[in-house]
C-alpha cells in the first residue's frame, strides 16, 4: 500500500467534465490524502481515483 505515495492520480468530477490531477500524499484505509497539480489539498475516497497517464 505505501508504494502508492507520490504516484500522480486523477479524480474525474461528478459535476462537470473536468478532471483533477495530484500527487498521492497519504493513504488510509477509508480516505486518500492528495495534492492536486493546482497546490489544494484534497482527502478523496480510494474508489475515486484512478492512475494517471501523466
Amino acid at each position: 500500500m505505501s508504494s502508492a505515495i507520490h504516484k500522480h492520480v486523477s479524480r474525474p468530477s461528478c459535476a462537470s467534465k473536468w478532471e483533477k490531477h495530484g500527487t498521492v500524499l497519504r493513504l488510509n484505509k477509508k480516505t486518500v490524502s492528495l495534492r492536486t497539480d493546482d497546490e489544494m489539498l484534497w482527502k478523496v475516497s480510494p474508489g475515486l481515483l484512478r492512475k494517471s497517464g501523466r
